[in-house]
């Protein structure tokens, strides 16, 4: 009935927590279960592994049945019933008789819990079904293989909700053109959501403080976050990892904001030729990010080169128009304040007044001994960034 390698719930879903106490009970009640080791057809169907799996734990090897047994499980009406009915393995008989469980004892668990539990089963049957063939597709074609055609179509389509992948490959060693370079590369260009998106944002919200705030990287999204951590204790955010890569990992979403018509939404832009300049100092030559886009250590006029290149539906968004994600399908913004960098302190204590917040705002990841922005530009780059950002800079008034 399910996919174990994908597994997601809105948190205090009934069906999970009446899964979870099934598996805890399950062990708790049959501590010395082994698991089947003939290598039948009924033990392939299982799912069992070999003995070496075990180690050299006497204790972990599976029982071996005595010949009547064996050859009870070997044949075929047993084998089909266990297939057509695995809730069977969790009777009486196999648990408390044989004291033997399968490989998909989890699998199967599930199944009884939805034949035997009447909220339980309403849970699943109003859930949405989706398939997991699509997910396992790129493993049937060969990861490290070329891409087909119909594959590449897929991906770039988005037909999968997710791929099923393994942890088996070097994830930076494999052939340019394979399925999983091109899979990788698709990811990390971040594509802007298509036009039946547009009412996805990438935001932070305060349910607290009702306010939702829309990210725009190098725009002192760190800052503007810690604030509203602080000031939002429900928030999950740690404290200490303020200022790290992924702090804020739990709270930032790409959502559609509509359901939150009387929240105030705000967002801080930055001068593009600016924010560009951070981009490249800190991502570029910092991180050393993107390699296989501007190569390891380019120049920042060679950086401004390959940006100006990519379209904005390819671009990362850290190097992404700003607009796009203040803005609906039709241009129109969805924000009911745009804050600026060069004035944050003003405009973020606009911002706490809104809701009456007390204001304190901290300065994270700050550059140091950095030129003002437009010594890195000549007359060219100059042209070529303000041509990249034209939008963004009509829109939000910014001039060089």
């Amino acid at each position: 009935m399910i996919a174990s390698w994908f597994l997601a719930a809105a948190p205090g879903n009934r069906l999970v927590d009446i899964y979870c106490q099934s598996v805890c009970d399950y062990w708790l009640r049959n501590p010395k279960l082994r698991p089947t080791a003939s290598d039948d057809l009924l033990v392939y169907a299982c799912g069992r592994a070999s003995n070496n799996y075990w180690g050299k734990n006497p204790a972990l090897r599976p029982a071996e049945p005595d010949d009547k047994l064996a050859n009870l499980l070997k044949t075929p009406y047993v084998q089909s019933l266990l297939l057509k009915r695995p809730w069977i393995w969790h009777t009486f008989f196999f648990v408390k008789v044989l004291k033997l469980f399968p490989y998909f004892w989890f699998h199967y668990l599930f199944e009884h819990c939805y034949r035997n539990d009447r909220c339980f089963r309403e849970t699943w049957d109003a859930t949405p079904q989706i398939s997991a063939d699509i997910p396992h597709r790129l493993q049937h074609t060969g990861l490290l293989q070329p891409i087909p055609d119909q594959i590449k179509q897929e991906i770039d389509d988005r037909v999968a909700p997710l791929y099923k992948l393994t942890w088996k490959f070097d994830n930076e060693n494999f052939d340019k053109g394979s399925t999983l370079d091109y899979l990788k590369n698709t990811l990390l260009r971040q594509q802007v959501p298509k036009e039946a998106e547009y009412k996805k944002h990438y935001v932070t919200r305060s349910d607290m403080n009702r306010m939702i705030y829309f990210i725009n990287p190098k725009c002192a999204c760190t800052s503007i976050k810690a604030f509203l951590a602080a000031t939002d204790p429900t928030l999950d955010v740690d404290s200490t990892m303020i200022g790290q890569d992924g702090a804020f990992g739990k709270v930032d979403r790409i959502e559609d904001v509509s359901p939150y018509p009387d929240y105030f939404k705000f967002t801080f832009v930055r001068n593009p030729w600016d924010r560009l300049v951070s981009c490249y100092l800190e991502k570029v030559i910092g991180q050393r990010r993107w390699t296989d886009v501007f190569g390891p250590t380019p120049s920042f006029a060679d950086f401004v080169h390959v940006a100006h290149s990519i379209p904005d539906e390819e671009a990362d968004i850290h190097y992404r128009s700003q607009y796009l994600n203040v803005t609906d399908g039709a241009g129109e913004l969805v924000v009911d304040f745009v804050g600026r960098v060069e004035t944050i302190q003003d405009d973020m204590r606009t911002v706490a007044s809104i809701r009456g917040l007390k204001y304190s705002l901290e300065h994270f990841r700050k550059s140091e001994g950095r030129k003002p922005y437009q010594e890195y530009y000549d007359e060219e780059t100059r042209d070529l960034a303000g041509e990249r950002y034209a939008t963004d800079i009509e829109l939000f008034g910014y001039e060089f």
